[in-house]
């Protein structure tokens, strides 16, 4: 097997781990992109209760955690608020992708639960920050604060009853 090399320069073998630090800024985002959803879900799962059956938030069929979509309120290309988990909710596949987050019925929960003011100030906060990217060494510092909190959840699942 040959070496490949890293974004970093460094020598890496076809099936080894790489660090974070030695990603590109896209393979960041990815996991945290996976990190966040875990999180979001199982947030969603405990508060249930219902020992990991949760309902979606847009259309209220109940599904296990495991097979449920994280939702965004706002699109995932505003990177200003794409972790922010005040305006992320769990959706099933069926209205996530199908039927494009059903946004009309995502906002209207979503200002019952936060109200209007702190709707439009999320809304206009993405649109200023919205395509900036973040800098790598935040993006790190957010995966290994999430992975530590996740990897205790998944080891305990305290969303069983």
């Amino acid at each position: 097997m040959f070496p490949k090399k890293t974004a970093r320069g460094k020598k890496t073998f076809p099936g080894s781990r790489r660090s974070l630090e030695d990603m590109d800024f896209w393979s960041l985002v990815k996991i945290l992109d996976a990190e966040t959803s875990y999180r979001v879900r199982t947030d969603a799962a405990i508060a249930a209760g219902l020992g990991g059956l949760i309902p979606c938030y847009t259309c209220g069929q109940y599904h296990h955690f495991k097979d449920m979509d994280c939702g965004h309120m706002i699109t995932r290309k505003f990177f200003g608020t794409r972790w922010k988990r005040e305006i992320l909710r769990p959706q099933c596949t069926s209205c996530n992708l199908y039927h494009e987050g059903r946004h009309t019925e995502f906002r209207k929960r979503l200002v019952a639960e936060i109200g209007e003011a702190r709707m439009q100030t999320l809304e206009q906060y993405a649109q200023v920050y919205g395509h900036t990217h973040p800098d790598r060494l935040l993006l790190i510092e957010q995966i290994q604060e999430l992975r530590k909190e996740n990897n205790r959840r998944r080891k305990e699942e305290p969303w069983r009853t």
